[in-house]
């Protein structure tokens, strides 16, 4: 049986704050709040059992089974939070794409413990995507932290590392051993996120994320299989889709037609057709050829750009240059630019 960094703790950290959320379990699926025993709990987006929907503030509360107060460092981190800890504790599970809120959380906590001499011990876990892919963000966002690339195609562990060196911060890890199973990786990842609950949603978010830069596009959230599925309104648009995907010659990845109503999200409450995906071999399963592809397919198609509530656009800022690249033409020559890229950041993570 493969192990995750918290399965080697042999004792409690009653003065640490704890980073989790509901995917905090050991491979026995017990609690890291029962194991670790810290002082408190920190928690990013959507709170630490996932009850808080994606993008809302929420105020500190007590843990329900442990009676521990939870304070939220989404979207702000109060500076004086960590004041008289010896130290904070990474324990969650990732998905290996930058715009996964954690990783600016992660992020932000080391840059923290830095400033103020504490130390930080994370529990690793496996990457579930692997993978490396694109440029490093310039700038810094909660959906772009800088200088990670879209795929990072490392593990939360060697990602704190990281972090630490360019902060100046005092990282432990506790490391992963072995190879997990299909069966020991859905047990990982069936808490991540409120719409990433099974490692199908979490091996098709890199491709299916891009899609949330466009208007009156479902990514099946609402549905029983979130960020497994692309669903329209529009039936004709939606045949066209089905022979664009056919004329992809896709590797790693299934496909076939099918129609849902999400009863929450976008597009709730309406009949919408699509298709459902199942990665079969993620090894060969190029995530990010596909969902350029898919962007291609929305834009030569004529679909609006999302906003959020500041009126950017979204998909700029998940992936800076890629609706430049569309507007002139170049995606697949940025499809290649960004494949080297990611190479480079793995070379800097191990040199």
């Amino acid at each position: 049986m493969a192990k995750i960094g918290i399965d080697k703790v042999k004792s409690s950290f009653k003065n640490f704050a704890l980073f989790t959320n509901a995917s905090g379990v050991d491979s026995m699926f017990r609690r890291n709040i029962e194991i670790l025993d810290p002082l408190f709990v920190i928690v990013g987006e959507h709170g630490m059992y996932l009850e808080v929907d994606r993008g809302k503030d929420f105020e500190s509360y007590y843990e329900y089974f442990s009676g521990k107060k939870i304070y939220p460092i989404y979207p702000t981190f109060k500076e004086d939070l960590l004041d008289g800890v010896d130290g904070v504790l990474v324990d969650i599970q990732d998905v290996g794409v930058r715009c996964f809120t954690y990783v600016h959380n992660i992020k932000s906590i080391i840059e923290m413990a830095a400033k103020k001499h504490l130390k930080v011990v994370v529990f690793d876990r496996f990457n579930p995507v692997g993978k490396a892919f694109g440029s490093s963000c310039h700038t810094d966002s909660i959906v772009c932290p800088k200088d990670i690339p879209f795929l990072y195609g490392v593990s939360v562990g060697s990602l704190a590392k990281f972090f630490g060196r360019k902060f100046g911060a005092e990282i432990e890890v506790f490391e992963t051993e072995g190879n997990p199973t299909y069966e020991e990786m859905e047990k990982f990842l069936s808490n991540v996120s409120q719409n990433l609950n099974s490692f199908q949603s979490v091996l098709l978010y890199p491709s299916l994320v891009l899609l949330e830069g466009f208007k009156y596009v479902s990514v099946g959230r609402g549905t029983n299989k979130p960020f497994r599925m692309v669903l329209l309104e529009d039936k004709r648009i939606a045949k066209e889709f089905v022979e664009f995907l056919k004329s992809l010659d896709l590797k790693g990845v299934l496909f076939h037609e099918t129609i849902q109503k999400p009863c929450f999200d976008t597009l709730r409450g309406e009949i919408l057709y699509g298709v459902e995906f199942f990665v079969y071999d993620k090894d060969n399963f190029d995530q990010m050829f596909f969902g350029f592809n898919l962007v291609k397919f929305f834009f030569d198609n004529g679909f609006e750009f999302s906003k959020d509530d500041s009126g950017n656009l979204y998909l700029d800022l998940i992936y800076p240059n890629l609706i430049e690249n569309l507007e002139l033409g170049n995606i697949y020559k940025f499809y290649e630019e960004e494949r080297i890229k990611g190479s480079v950041f793995l070379n800097e993570i191990y040199k």
